[in-house]
């Protein structure tokens, strides 16, 4: 049975979220050191090279193939998702067949994606790093190449964000049980896919500051939990999975700041969003049965409930300093 923390707190997360949807501005929440490059190819050889930075990098540059050049436009256009630079590209032929990428990548700016529409309508969307800066742009884009690189991108997100990594931890050592697990992850995953999907499409508009406070708060009330105490009873696999889907709700609007952050192919949305969240759910696997291997190895240890009070204390810790952080941004 659900017990009356449980319901508070599924219920605080639901306000919250709703409180969120209310709040007029864009979603960018769950900062990333990302940069967005857009080529449009109006006419074979002739682009439109626009690149978005989501932190300041002077040292971060578009490449296009040797045969091209760039005219840049004056001046940096400032928006809620980042800084925006302009150039004309004239090339001696198509682009299609041609390497593109972005250059100075590194530690500030640590991953890019392309966004390249040729003239005769074909998308190409590619997710590079500093080890592989540049793509090829191939003489046909499919929805599957769209789709693997947000994989890619959704796996790179959920592996840099140590505030839902913390989550998952939490929810591990909160349950212990594997069937409890799986059930709780599949309700976190139903809830956060349904509102990063949405605010996304822009259909829902929330506060970045916001979104990302609420998100501390939900680990800092699921850090109460882990602590085992005399007489307190297991917490349900039903309780947990409506917690989970509750604070989903709250993390989505996380999830979205990482696809809002580099933008979605207008052709290939749907496929985009798809790979998505298939990348952050093949990465929360990872992790939930990562932690239920360490938990179990660990509770062999005689001094294993010290350790988990001790991880449920500097959670919590960890939490509130974040929660406190963010909120400064807030006010």
């Amino acid at each position: 049975m659900t017990s009356p923390r449980s319901k508070r707190a599924a219920v605080a997360a639901v306000v919250l979220s709703a409180g969120l949807a209310c709040w007029p501005r864009a979603a960018s929440a769950h900062g990333m050191r990302s940069a967005y490059l857009e080529i449009t190819e109006d006419t074979p050889g002739a682009a439109l090279v626009r690149l978005r930075t989501t932190v300041p990098s002077a040292g971060v540059a578009p490449a296009l193939p040797e045969r091209c050049s760039l005219d840049a436009r004056p001046g940096v256009t400032e928006t809620d998702s980042g800084d925006v630079r302009s150039w004309l590209a004239r090339c001696n032929g198509p682009l299609a067949g041609g390497e593109v990428g972005v250059t100075g990548l590194g530690p500030s700016i640590t991953e890019a994606v392309v966004h390249a529409r040729l003239a005769d309508g074909r998308v190409h969307t590619s997710l590079l790093s500093p080890s592989a800066p540049r793509t090829t742009l191939p003489a046909v884009s499919s929805r599957v190449d769209t789709a693997k690189a947000f994989v890619a991108h959704g796996l790179r997100h959920i592996a840099g964000g140590a505030d839902h990594l913390l989550f998952l931890v939490l929810l591990v050592l909160t349950l212990r049980r594997t069937r409890a697990v799986l059930a709780a992850e599949a309700a976190f995953t139903a809830s956060h896919t349904l509102s990063f999907a949405a605010t996304a499409l822009g259909l829902v508009h929330v506060s970045p500051a916001a979104a990302e406070a609420c998100i501390a708060l939900s680990l800092v009330l699921v850090a109460l939990d882990v602590a085992p105490r005399p007489g307190r009873a297991p917490t349900s696999t039903r309780s947990a999975s409506t917690l989970a889907f509750a604070f989903g709700l709250v993390h989505g609007l996380g999830f979205a700041g990482g696809l809002t952050e580099i933008g979605l192919p207008d052709a290939h949305a749907a496929w985009a969003l798809a790979g998505f969240g298939v990348g952050l759910e093949i990465g929360q696997l990872a992790v939930c049965l990562a932690a239920l291997l360490a938990v179990r190895v660990a509770s062999r240890w005689r001094h294993a409930g010290r350790l988990e009070r001790a991880i449920g204390f500097a959670s919590g810790a960890l939490a509130s300093a974040w929660l406190f952080e963010r909120l400064s941004t807030v006010m």
